[in-house]
């Protein structure tokens, strides 16, 4: 138990109120049965005041993932590419 707050640790990881940002790796997964619909349910469920940065060094349709993100969101995505 936090002694700060009386929480259990179990209700500090089911608190997203405080996460700034969410990282994904491995975001090629979208889509993917099995796989894919956890990455979904995270870019939904994410509370809007917290980032979502998704990698991927594979992701051939970045363009169409990031305007579904910025859909689903109603946030401002930028996508951002590495050169090769």
């Amino acid at each position: 138990e936090n002694e700060n707050d009386g929480d259990t640790n179990d209700d500090l990881y089911d608190d997203l109120s405080q996460n700034a940002v969410v990282v994904l790796d491995e975001f090629h997964y979208m889509g993917q049965p099995g796989r894919g619909g956890v990455w979904e349910e995270s870019v939904i469920i994410t509370p809007a005041h917290t980032q979502i940065v998704a990698l991927s060094a594979t992701l051939t349709n970045a363009n169409d993932l990031s305007q579904w993100m910025a859909s689903v969101t109603n946030r401002d995505t930028a996508l951002v590419e590495a050169g090769t």
